[in-house]
Parts: structure tokens; sequence; C-alpha cells
């Protein structure tokens, strides 16, 4: 179930009492999730009801912020306990506007998203903004709490993030976690999740740096299967990088420990990692594979 709460006038203006009003609403109905693309000044009012909402067991996504400006100086971009969502282009650097920080969780597409839009039931528009960012993020985080069942928010940030694409991001900005969404393997329709796993389970260990070794337009790799975390790995995720470009992602079943990676360019250097998922969350990449370059 979707819900959608106005909590700003048409020229996009509002008061935290209105912003705390619609969020509550929205909870009072059952949301688990709240996406907030909305931001200003800030504002130790806003940022105590969104703490206050994550204290409750409620995941809330907010928007950066579009002045190129550090998040931190911005509610409720700065609050600890909410995802901050930065925005990218559609070549994974950071949009002009998009502000910046430490206190940024994580980057989504944010130029050119094409959204719905007012004027009937049918329009749409190709909008930009880090309030296209976010929904992007809090997408990610409903489909964690539907495969996954019961995820406090602290769990829900901290999967997002341990399955973030790491290092893609180009000009993060100073402070920025180099991190870009990343929808789980599990997160597939034809995937089924326990709901059941031991409280004591987490998400798999840390895999150790994959070996590669070059083949003509392409290059095997191999690794080790990290430790489950308690709870048995039901997918793992291979990526293939060129210099700091995400190129390619691989689905991989949970006892494979090797693959044939084709379609990659001779002459070009390609460096590997690999992550495992469970019925708790996405493990951390692993550290990169040594460097090949295909060739005949």
């Amino acid at each position: 179930m979707i819900l959608s709460a106005r909590a700003l006038d048409s020229d996009g203006r509002g008061n935290c009492f209105r912003i705390a009003q619609a969020v509550a609403w929205s909870v009072d109905r059952g949301a688990h999730v709240v996406n907030m693309s909305l931001g200003g000044g800030v504002s130790s009012t806003l940022d105590a009801a969104v703490s206050s909402l994550v204290s409750k067991g409620v995941t809330v996504v907010v928007a950066a912020g579009n002045s190129n400006v550090d998040a931190c100086n911005s509610s409720p971009a700065r609050v600890a306990a909410a995802i901050t969502v930065a925005a990218t282009d559609r070549a994974d650097t950071r949009a002009s506007f998009s502000n910046f920080g430490s206190c940024v969780d994580v980057f989504a597409p944010g130029v050119s998203i094409l959204s719905t839009y007012i004027g009937s039931a049918t329009a749409s528009a190709s909008l930009s903004g880090t309030s296209m960012a976010a929904p992007h993020v809090a997408g990610v985080a409903a489909l964690l709490l539907q495969l996954q069942g019961a995820l406090s928010p602290a769990n829900v940030v901290a999967a997002i993030t341990a399955n973030a694409t790491n290092g893609v991001v180009l000009s993060a900005g100073t402070g920025s976690p180099n991190r870009l969404v990343f929808v789980p393997a599990a997160g597939d329709s034809s995937t089924t999740t326990s709901t059941s796993s031991p409280t004591s389970a987490s998400v798999p260990a840390q895999p150790s740096a994959p070996i590669a070794t070059a083949r003509d337009k392409g290059a095997v790799v191999q690794w080790v299967i990290p430790a489950d975390g308690g709870s048995a790995i039901t997918a793992q995720t291979l990526r293939v990088f060129s210099g700091t470009k995400l190129v390619k992602t691989l689905s991989v079943g949970a006892a494979t420990n090797a693959l044939r990676v084709s379609g990659l360019r001779n002459g070009t250097s390609y460096t590997f990692t690999i992550a495992a998922t469970n019925a708790i969350g996405a493990g951390p990449q692993s550290p990169r594979s040594n460097s090949v370059v295909p060739a005949r």
C-alpha cells in the first residue's frame, strides 16, 4: 500500500507542524517507510519529529537538499537516524545541485527522473532533485521489509549501505560516502526470503578479494564463499568494474564460487567484487580483485 500525504502548499512551502501532521497521518494508517522529499534550514523541531518517528520503528528516508552545500546544515537531512539521500545523474556523477557531506548515507538517481505529475490522472514529467533520489531508496527500504519481515530502521540502513555499490560516484563531494544505492539480489520477485531467521543472525561476512584470470573477451573469477552470518546464503552478487565505473552486475547462485564473465573488451582493465545475501540482508562487498586485461 502506498499513501500520499500532502504537507506543503502549491508553492512547496509549509511548516513543521503540518509536516508532522502528515507523517502522523501516514503512520496511523500503517506506514512502515516514510519518504520526506522536503527540507530547509536547520530546525530542531523537525529533527526531533523525525528522530521520534524512527524510535517508533518507522524507517524514514529524507532528501539531502538541492543547494550544493553540506547536507549537515539542513533539516531533516542532518538527522542521523534517517536515511539521507543525495542525487546522481545517469553517468553516476553527483548532480551539480545535490547537497553532500558526512550526513549523506547513500546516493541514488535524481536527474531527469520520469514521474507522475499534476494536471491529470495520467500526467507525467521528467524532474530532477534529491526529492527524486530519495524515493528510489524508500522503495528499496520497502522491498527489504516486504521480503525480510520486521527489520528495525537501523537494520534497514545497514542493509542498504552494505549492499550499495562503493567507489562509483564521481565528484561525490567533501565528506560524502561514495555509495550508490543497489537493489539486492534477494529483491528479485522470484526469490523467496524467510522472515523467521534467528534474531542472533546477521548479514553474511565480507568475502575476501576474488581472484581473476584473463580470458579472450572475458575473465574467470574465483572466490571463497563467506561465513553466512547464521542464516543460509540465498544469493551472491558479482560486480565488474572498469576503473571506478561499474560496468556489469551478475546474480550468482548461493553455492557458486567461480564464474566465467564474458562480454568484456580486450585491452581494457577490469576488477571484480563479490557479496553474499541471506535472509537478514546483503553483506558487504569484498575488496576488489586483482586487475586483469582480457586479450587473445
